[in-house]
């Protein structure tokens, strides 16, 4: 992800996105932490649970679980892609050309 949260020395800790700095997070006065995005404020019991939430919410998911059970899928379908290209390539090695070509009949079209 390319959210970060940075601690430089201030009574807050940065929200990063790549090398901009995009919010915040912070000690909220009734107790718990709060996480600010421009405009998006949300809070949390932790500092990392702020984080989480304000940048899902940022990203446009309902909550942070919502965003962590999206990228598990998605690293899920990439792995079984990657599975999938070595189970061919390591067949093509073996001279059995008839995995690249079911996954090149579908170019063709």
């Amino acid at each position: 992800m390319a959210y970060r949260l940075i601690d430089d020395g201030y009574p807050f800790k940065k929200i990063m996105h790549r090398r901009r700095w995009i919010g915040r997070v912070g000690k909220h006065l009734n107790g718990g932490y709060l996480g600010t995005i421009g405009n998006l404020t949300v809070t949390g019991t932790t500092e990392r649970d702020a984080f989480e939430q304000v940048v899902a919410k940022h990203l446009g998911f309902a909550n942070a679980a919502a965003l962590h059970a999206k990228t598990r899928a998605m690293r899920a379908q990439r792995r079984a892609m990657r599975n999938h290209a070595r189970h061919v390539a390591d067949q093509m090695l073996h001279g059995n050309y008839e995995p690249l070509m079911s996954l090149l009949e579908g170019f063709d079209k």
